[in-house]
């Protein structure tokens, strides 16, 4: 799938390059932090107006001088109609 990586450091001098570079790979977009292997941080951006704080989120849930990941994924449709089942209790 298509994506745009950014870097923390990129993201504080240039904000508008990295924009404009998502904005190239249009919508739905998913903002994950790289260092996260859960879903925290992460983001379903479905239109340009909402990317910018997706973004500075995802850095909060990301090592200092991390980066992250912003993508497109195909079947991203299919994925919204998915249905977890709900689990309760302690583990």
């Amino acid at each position: 799938a298509p994506e745009v990586v950014a870097e923390k450091s990129a993201w504080a001098s240039n904000p508008q390059k990295i924009i404009d570079d998502c904005e190239k790979l249009g919508f739905p977009q998913f903002v994950k932090p790289s260092s996260s292997g859960s879903s925290r941080g992460t983001h379903k951006v479905k239109s340009l107006d909402g990317l910018k704080n997706a973004i500075s989120d995802a850095f909060l849930y990301d090592s200092p001088g991390g980066r992250i990941h912003l993508r497109v994924e195909e079947g991203s449709a299919q994925l919204e109609r998915l249905r977890l089942p709900h689990i309760t209790g302690a583990l």
